[in-house]
């Protein structure tokens, strides 16, 4: 005779009621102890969620904290050796002689993407967005105040998009003609495609906590 788990009905040994799976979820769990480890916690300082019944700080604010206090801090009245100096000076110079030596090098398209946000067309779409939308937020209504244009279709997304199109110009030797390419690229200058939200509700689309 085939035995079933009393909670999620899969298939077990005869000798249990439950699958191992649901054996050890909230109250079926040993350490279980009033909902308590279950218990959504949120950092004093910043507010973002933190894992820890007993956690009162995030991992960040937590230094802050523990070093506001220069004095506490692990290299308080000490110094590099002359040894430990001269090894970062030659891998800076490494670096600034040829970013692409940096482990995060993605080939320049970082540089091209500030470029594109600090573009006149770029201000001129915020502005646009705003004045449709009577600088109001569209999730939580705020009139005004610091507000943000949100990109429907994530900005990221458009960029990669564009890169695809005009690939057979590299994002750092022909950074140039990318930028007079992007003015002319209507998808990143769509208007539809923008939406005026204040800040907190901007960043609930990022997955940030405010």
């Amino acid at each position: 005779m085939k035995n079933y788990c009393i909670n999620c009905g899969k298939e077990i040994d005869r000798r249990s009621k439950r699958c191992k799976s649901c054996a050890t979820k909230g109250k079926n769990n040993s350490n279980y102890k009033d909902g308590r480890t279950l218990k959504e916690n949120y950092c004093m300082d910043c507010g973002s969620e933190v894992r820890g019944y007993n956690t009162k700080r995030c991992y960040s604010c937590a230094r802050k904290e523990q070093y506001k206090d220069s004095r506490n801090h692990p290299m308080f009245g000490r110094n590099h050796t002359q040894k430990s100096k001269s090894k970062m000076s030659d891998t800076r110079k490494i670096l600034y002689k040829n970013p692409k030596n940096h482990w995060n090098w993605q080939g320049g398209k970082s540089p091209l993407r500030q470029r594109l946000y600090s573009a006149s067309n770029y201000s001129e779409w915020r502005t646009e967005v705003f004045k449709r939308d009577s600088y109001i937020c569209q999730e939580c209504g705020q009139h005004g105040g610091s507000l943000e244009a949100h990109h429907k279709k994530e900005f990221h997304i458009i960029f990669a998009e564009f890169l695809k199109e005009y690939d057979q110009f590299s994002p750092l030797e022909d950074k140039e003609t990318l930028v007079r390419l992007a003015m002319k690229y209507k998808p990143f200058w769509n208007i539809d495609n923008g939406q005026t939200l204040c800040k907190d509700c901007h960043n609930l689309t990022k997955g940030i906590k405010s």
